[in-house]
């Protein structure tokens, strides 16, 4: 009788904790990045400094800012707790050709804002960069590689055909 009265008090306290625990709900967003006009290595680059921008201090205040997020923390503690939250909760990776943002939540509607927001400055970012010095910067250094392609080819060329005449003198490179 003893362990009856054990096991239903446990299950109704497992109950009743599930019932009163709050839902938390999650909300994700999925970027593509196609790499079809450019080196993949171009926009590699530019998802790594994108990442930066987004992950940075300024844009997570913003962030949490313009939503009104952790008003609670942000009222009764300093403004670093509302970031180290707001880091806890938000995720942001980069994988190969894509990035993907999800946040967590005890309000579906406020993840699905949160999520949508981050994904909006993501592809800002990533619009920003494309059309900044970086850009140039890229654009510079490829066509400088593309002309010294062939006279690398060139080069190699030359060296094998003096190796082939000249076997007797060693050259290392």
């Amino acid at each position: 009788f003893l362990l009856l009265v054990i096991v239903v008090l446990g299950g109704v306290a497992t109950i009743g904790a599930y019932l009163n625990t709050p839902k938390t709900y999650a909300s994700s967003s999925q970027i593509a990045i196609r790499t079809d006009t450019r080196d993949e290595s171009y926009f590699r680059r530019l998802g790594n400094r994108a990442m930066r921008d987004v992950r940075s201090n300024e844009e997570m205040m913003l962030t949490i800012n313009e939503l009104d997020l952790f008003g609670g923390t942000r009222a009764r503690l300093p403004y670093e707790m509302a970031l180290r939250r707001m880091r806890r909760e938000l995720r942001i990776d980069r994988s190969t050709g894509s990035i993907s943002v999800s946040f967590e939540s005890k309000n579906p509607v406020q993840a699905q804002r949160v999520v949508a927001f981050v994904t909006e400055r993501v592809l800002g970012t990533f619009f920003e960069l494309i059309d900044s010095p970086y850009r140039r910067q890229i654009s510079a250094l490829q066509r400088g590689i593309s002309e010294l392609e062939p006279k690398v080819e060139t080069a190699r060329t030359q060296l094998f055909e003096f190796k082939t005449k000249h076997p007797s003198i060693t050259i290392n490179i």
